[in-house]
């Protein structure tokens, strides 16, 4: 009887290796899509009338290298843009209006086949880096998801690994959860990690912020998909997953909720990519007065036409049991020996079956990456309870790949055979991290706000850090002079630091700014200029005491650059009773003579006062003013020398507004006086 029941426990376990999901090893499915979309034009007051009304669908079936849309219809008649199409209505009266997208499509059982390492993490985006920034439900900035991230990443300098790392956790530990259908948007990711739950598209907006926030650009999908799940009435919905980009290989496919990494099944019908999930799939715009739109969610129906031919995973599957007896209660390990034959990497994920009686530590299910033409072994730790000892069981037990590649094995627990404790089998598996190596690489870039400032203004240092290697760093202080500032960095993140730069001493400044962390250490350099207050003198004036009229002799100004900053828009101005003479330099980066040529007869008889004026600015333009007043005496004047001074100081005087105002009121005094001598002689 008990033998018969153990023959029981066989069959039970075999009959679900025979019933495999057809779509999955499919080699090319060919499909009908229809999309319905309805809108109501409606009146909001009397006084109406509706020139155009327009709806751009960007639902739309393009072709890429496992999608083909053989044959697109359209009804009314749209016109198909790059991605999207435009339906279009002139004069529209009031009431219902369709618009339909028909078409027959192709789908390939086909992938990119990333055929040698992608350093990770990634250096020189160009492009793509528009896919690495945080959009509206994406919060890849968000400090759990960063660190989360980080956490499955360290260590790995393989792209495909991190991404599989990062996709498997999501699978994992995010429950598909119906609930938040309800939601009229879609959860934020952060909202996701916190909650543990989701639908495809929240799911697979935590799997692309995390891939964001290690600098990997990442895009959501929107499509249709088919499922067998029980959750859904209809075989065919909505669904959404990712792309993530391989340099030298372009964009590959992850559907987290599905399982499918590095690939996806022939029932994915691509419809729109973009960077968020929460761009409208249908945009109306319209023209009129006094009209509304009322919409309605898309209609989408997928009818099968034909699947056709198979395709192999290149997976080789064995499976056996490390301790083929042992006793009640031991612990025993199942080990898959697992092969990939292709010449590039896949995913796959594989799943123990088992007996009632037999207990797995940890998942059933475990999600394995292999690089091409590797081969390795994925074990499961396994325990039998106490059953009759009386007789000798045999289990029976097998594995399978989510393509229904099958191995099976079996083992025996009986009384009195050899016991094994759970340390002595996990040594017998010999965990270790296979194949990672750990960098810690800081990049550190600084510079000065301002390459040039004034003592007495405020400027800043601004350094850009960022993390290289595949290590979190938790502590990284960034030093300045006696400053240090702390920061943490995750992989591939980047940070500004911001330091105040003050500088007791004017000159041109090379500082050293150190970026410290355990085992990592990087320095530059940054140069900068600190101006102090330009200072001009007027450090000596030569000049004659005394001269004769007619006789030519120099002024000779000496200004003595006293700053280590230059001045700006300097002018120099000699000034005597009107007469005035200037020289402008743009700036003054050294002591500089200037040698002016004077005459006797531009002086005024006895002593003349020369005011020597200096203006100048800073390269703010705050102004400086420096002057001084020299004496010369014109003297041993003969009478005609005289008469042509007075003559030369009137002109002067002239020429200026206050000596115009004496010249026109001594003229008018002149002409009254002659006028009164003239009338006096008449009478």
């Amino acid at each position: 009887m008990k033998k018969r029941v153990l023959l029981i426990f066989a069959f039970l376990l075999y009959v679900p290796m025979c019933l495999g999901q057809w779509y999955l090893n499919t080699e090319e499915t060919e499909l009908n899509l229809k999309i319905r979309g309805e809108f109501t034009l409606e009146k909001e007051g009397n006084d109406y009338s509706a020139k155009y009304v327009k709806v751009n669908l960007s639902f739309f079936p393009a072709s890429d290298y496992r999608q083909i849309a053989d044959r697109i219809e359209t009804m009314p008649e749209g016109n198909a843009e790059e991605d999207y199409v435009s339906y279009k209505w002139e004069n529209p009266s009031l009431g219902k209006y369709a618009f339909i997208l028909d078409s027959d499509i192709i789908l390939k059982n086909a992938r990119k086949e990333i055929k040698s390492r992608v350093e990770f993490p990634l250096q020189g985006l160009d492009a793509e880096k528009k896919y690495i920034h945080p959009s509206n439900t994406i919060d890849s900035d968000d400090e759990d998801i960063i660190r989360l991230a980080n956490e499955l990443a360290e260590g790995e300098d393989d792209l495909f690994a991190v991404v599989h790392n990062l996709a498997t956790w999501t699978k994992n530990n995010i429950e598909y959860n119906l609930s938040t259908l309800t939601a009229s948007v879609s959860e934020p990711a952060s909202w996701v990690l916190d909650n543990r739950k989701g639908v495809c598209d929240e799911i697979t907006t935590l799997f692309i912020a995390m891939c964001r926030s290690l600098g990997i650009p990442a895009k959501f999908v929107s499509g249709v998909a088919y499922t067998e799940s029980e959750l859904f009435e209809q075989r065919w919905g909505p669904h959404g997953w990712a792309e993530v980009y391989f340099p030298g290989y372009g964009w590959v496919e992850y559907d987290v909720t599905y399982g499918e990494f590095g690939w996806i099944d022939p029932t994915h019908i691509k419809l729109k990519e973009g960077l968020d999930p929460d761009d409208a799939s249908t945009k109306f715009n319209w023209l009129g007065k006094n009209i509304n739109i009322r919409t309605s969610a898309l209609d989408i129906d997928v009818d099968i036409k034909e699947f056709d031919g198979s395709v192999e995973d290149g997976i080789e599957i064995g499976l056996s049991a490390e301790k083929g007896i042992s006793s009640f209660g031991s612990y025993n390990a199942v080990a898959a020996t697992m092969a990939n034959n292709n010449d590039y990497y896949i995913s796959e994920e594989i799943r123990l079956r088992k007996t009632k009686e037999t207990y797995v530590e940890g998942d059933n299910a475990r999600n394995v990456y292999f690089s091409p033409r590797e081969e390795r072994k994925i074990y499961w730790l396994i325990r039998v309870g106490e059953l009759d000892k009386d007789y000798v069981y045999t289990f029976p037990i097998s594995a399978s790949t989510l393509r229904n590649k099958t191995a099976k094995t079996e083992f025996k627990v009986g009384y009195g055979a050899p016991s094994f404790t759970e340390k002595e089998i996990l040594e017998i598996i010999d965990i270790e991290e296979n194949g990672k190596k750990y960098s810690k690489d800081i990049g550190l870039s600084c510079e000065a706000r301002k390459n040039k400032s004034y003592m007495y203004e405020n400027n800043f240092m601004v350094c850009d850090v960022k993390n290289r290697g595949n290590v979190f760093f938790d502590n990284i202080d960034i030093c300045f002079k006696e400053e240090c500032k702390t920061i943490e960095l995750g992989i591939a993140q980047e940070k500004a630091v911001e330091f105040d730069i003050r500088e007791e001493s004017a000159g041109r400044k090379e500082k050293l700014v150190k970026a410290i962390a355990e085992d990592a250490f990087e320095s530059t350099i940054v140069e900068y200029n600190v101006l102090d207050r330009p200072n001009i003198s007027i450090a000596n004036i030569d000049y004659p005491r005394e001269v004769q009229y007619g006789e030519r002799y120099k002024i000779i100004i000496i200004l003595d650059k006293e700053s280590y900053s230059d001045a700006e828009n300097l002018e120099l101005t000699l000034d005597h009773e009107g007469y005035e003479q200037s020289w402008n330099i743009e700036k003054l980066r050294e002591s500089r003579r200037f040698i002016v040529d004077m005459s006797g007869s531009d002086l005024l008889k006895g002593e003349n006062s020369i005011l020597v004026d200096v203006y100048y600015e800073d390269m703010l333009e705050n102004k400086y003013n420096e002057k001084e007043i020299i004496n010369i005496d014109l003297a041993d004047l003969t009478l005609s020398e005289n008469v042509l001074v007075m003559a030369n100081m009137m002109s002067r005087r002239v020429l200026t507004y206050r000596g115009f105002i004496e010249f026109v009121i001594l003229t008018v005094l002149i002409f009254i006086a002659i006028l009164a001598f003239i009338l006096r002689r008449r009478k």
